[in-house]
């Protein structure tokens, strides 16, 4: 008895050792982007989201626990009102970043930090320093979009140690679709992707072609990258074989395009751990990778 009591309790230590910690969140910016920062005890596995009515950008880090972070930030500098922190499920830390109005967004990872960076939307305001309360129901109940099971790795982990990610860099006003256009693209059925390319600048670029903007997410596996592209398909089978890539001698050996229930997922097998950026123009979507190791 004495000797299983032992495993359990050396059971539950070894998995509490494996969540990391969220240890706090901070705002600022400069003039042309507001900013958040998330700071772990070790780099998190992150998936991102943005979600509307009211707009937001929601940050779900896997195998993580709050410590010390505050339940609320307000920051109400013109860009994001307010950032919330509570837990979403047993092992799952939710950051929800609210926005004064529908804005793309950049997400960095550097190290044990996670930066993600809004275009401003309003002159730069005096910051607030005060916090309020939100209820940690409103952000557990800010839930994902529903994605196939198979098209998201188990924990829905995001890169390895070291790696970055990007969400969406913001496009000119002009061609930004609004919310109720974005509804409209997604009602009016599955994406078609017209060709999937590379380039070897710098650690190289994926490139993701096709007659319409993309909805994506994107997490990792490994020494691998997975580019999730939700009601989308690959109309002409030329377009669905996989590129060999090992011969540019930089990070990224093969981009191999897999169809998945609900849409498409391209998986970008590497040799090594590098730091990528996601960004998409119009119709086109480019992963681009650091030529130089973390």
């Amino acid at each position: 008895m004495r000797s299983l009591t032992l495993a359990i309790v050396s059971i539950c230590a070894a998995q509490a050792q494996e969540q990391g910690r969220l240890l706090g969140m901070s705002a600022g910016g400069d003039a042309g982007f507001a900013a958040v920062e998330l700071l772990g005890d070790r780099p998190l596995s992150f998936t991102t989201l943005k979600l509307s009515a009211p707009p937001r950008i929601v940050v779900d880090l896997a195998e993580t626990a709050l410590s010390g972070t505050p339940a609320d930030l307000t920051v109400e500098d013109g860009t994001i009102r307010r950032v919330a922190a509570a837990p979403a499920g047993a092992r799952t830390a939710r950051v929800v970043i609210e926005l004064a109005a529908d804005a793309e967004f950049d997400v960095r990872a550097h190290g044990s930090r996670i930066e993600v960076r809004v275009p401003r939307v309003a002159p730069l305001l005096a910051k607030a320093d005060q916090t309020r309360a939100m209820p940690p129901a409103a952000v557990a109940q800010s839930k994902p979009a529903p994605v196939a099971p198979s098209a998201v790795p188990k924990a829905n982990q995001v890169s390895p140690p070291g790696v970055a990610l990007v969400g969406r860099r913001p496009r000119p006003a002009a061609a930004a679709p609004t919310a109720s256009r974005r509804i409209a693209l997604a009602d009016s059925g599955r994406r078609a992707i017209t060709g999937i390319g590379f380039r070897p600048n710098g650690g190289g670029e994926v490139i993701v072609r096709s007659d319409q903007p993309l909805e994506y997410g994107i997490s990792g596996e490994g020494n691998a990258v997975l580019l999730h592209l939700p009601s989308a398909k690959i109309p002409i089978a030329n377009n669905r074989r996989a590129l060999d890539t090992r011969f540019f001698g930089g990070p990224v050996e093969r981009v191999v395009p897999l169809p998945v229930p609900g849409g498409t997922d391209v998986r970008i097998e590497l040799r090594r751990h590098a730091e990528y950026q996601l960004a998409q123009s119009g119709s086109v979507l480019t992963v681009s990778f650091s030529s130089s190791s973390p």
